[in-house]
């Protein structure tokens, strides 16, 4: 089935490939990799929702491309892109943006995000007039981003790479748009994160957004971690 709208789960950096994979805060890398896992896999279950409303596609990093495992066997299409950030952006625009109407990025590191916040994105993008939405988190960074215009101007700074929210909304405004933002998510990517997920993942309104899979995956990782949580 063909729609015009498209989402992308796009990992900046290697997940998969323990020797590469960067480090977070004081894990070792195997943890590490297990971390950047558990938030991907539950990018798989978000997606899994939304294939009648919207293409899916996985974008890793090309130096996972030898060490993906089974539990991706879901996921139907997967590309491999170099996360430079104008590099994977040129060839995001020529392999997909122009192919669809509505285009959802959400960040691999993001969690919090529901199957009814990316219906209600696709709907705000839905229209015939120009518009961007932003996927804002708790700690002021960006979960995601949809547009339904490409427009190389807004996203031409490597700064965007930091995912910070007051820096593409400073540059989104200077462009004649509908920009529309939703907050309340996380995007992990430090040890302040790493608490608050604990925290959220302790009330029961995160099955909204976890499952029960998933919650163990990152009970092991609080348990591994337990003095940082102090």
């Amino acid at each position: 089935m063909k729609h015009n709208s498209s989402i992308y789960v796009i990992s900046l950096h290697p997940v998969f490939n323990k020797e590469l994979v960067p480090r977070f805060e004081s894990f070792d890398n195997e943890h590490s990799s297990y971390l950047y896992k558990s938030l991907l896999l539950n990018q798989v279950e978000l997606t899994n929702k939304l294939f009648d409303k919207s293409n899916i596609f996985f974008c890793f990093d090309i130096n996972d491309r030898e060490f993906l495992n089974d539990n991706l066997g879901s996921v139907q299409s997967i590309d491999f892109i170099d996360t430079n950030w104008d590099n994977m952006l040129k060839r995001l625009f020529e392999k997909y943006f122009q192919r669809f109407n509505n285009n959802i990025i959400i960040f691999s590191n993001s969690i919090g995000i529901t199957e009814n916040d990316l219906t209600n994105a696709l709907n705000l993008l839905s229209i015939e007039d120009e518009a961007f939405v932003l996927g804002k988190s708790i700690n002021n960074n960006l979960s995601f981003i949809g547009f339904n215009s490409f427009n190389q101007d807004i996203f031409e700074d490597a700064d965007l790479l930091n995912l910070n929210y007051n820096t593409l909304l400073n540059r989104v405004v200077k462009f004649e748009l509908f920009v529309h933002v939703l907050d309340n998510f996380m995007l992990i990517k430090n040890i302040d994160d790493f608490k608050e997920l604990y925290d959220r993942l302790s009330k029961k309104e995160s099955f909204a957004y976890c499952s029960q899979e998933i919650h163990e995956r990152f009970t092991n990782l609080f348990i591994e971690y337990k003095d940082l949580l102090k």
